[in-house]
């Protein structure tokens, strides 16, 4: 969980992933660790604020590979109302995949 913590998860949401997700998922997210990085940090900084959210429901997004996660970024025609969209409900983070 240490690694986790380090890119700022609270453990109360460690807790959440592993109870929705199960505890072997925190192998999974050891794994691909750079990926979740990665992806955590672009989403957080283009200011979705439903991060929580997204780790325990939709935590798929967290280990698509970060190449392919910026390429669907850059398809986006309005980031700004994608943000929004996505804030008001995180499951519009499928619009990406």
């Amino acid at each position: 969980m240490d690694f986790l913590n380090e890119i700022g998860i609270e453990n109360s949401i460690i807790e959440e992933i592993i109870k929705y997700n199960g505890e072997a998922i925190l192998l999974d997210l050891d794994s691909y660790y750079e990926n979740v990085k990665s992806n955590y940090l672009i989403l957080k900084e283009m200011g979705i604020t439903c991060i929580n959210e997204l780790l325990i429901y939709k935590l798929d997004i967290f280990f698509v590979d970060t190449e392919t996660l910026k390429n669907s970024l850059r398809k986006i025609n309005n980031l700004e109302t994608f943000v929004l969209k996505v804030n008001n409900d995180f499951y519009n983070i499928d619009e990406l995949l």
